[in-house]
């Protein structure tokens, strides 16, 4: 998770980009998005530390999609026991069979 609290304050110090990227760890994609966030809603030195954490959550929210639930699991027994009779049998067939049986 990104430390939006710590490019901000770094940014109204007046570090560059690349400075922040090296202190925070972060791309230079969010010390962008930071940037245009604090000017859209006019966040200065007093106001940003008046900030709480809450209100940074709702400035900065998480956009990561969770993982669709959707899908069957692998029969990774059935696998292994295919690995140890078949000395053949590779993994990509193992994929195959796995693909064949998710669209029946």
């Amino acid at each position: 998770m990104v430390d939006y609290h710590a490019i901000m304050s770094l940014l109204v110090k007046g570090r560059t980009y690349s400075e922040i990227t090296a202190s925070v760890g972060c791309s230079h994609r969010d010390v962008a998005t930071a940037k245009r966030t604090m000017t859209a809603a006019g966040i200065t030195a007093q106001r940003l530390a008046a900030l709480q954490a809450a209100v940074i959550e709702q400035l900065f929210p998480d956009q990561r999609r969770t993982i669709s639930q959707e899908y069957a699991d692998p029969h990774f027994a059935q696998v292994i026991e295919q690995m140890k009779h078949n000395r053949f049998f590779t993994l990509q067939q193992g994929w195959v069979n796995y693909l064949g049986a998710t669209a029946e």
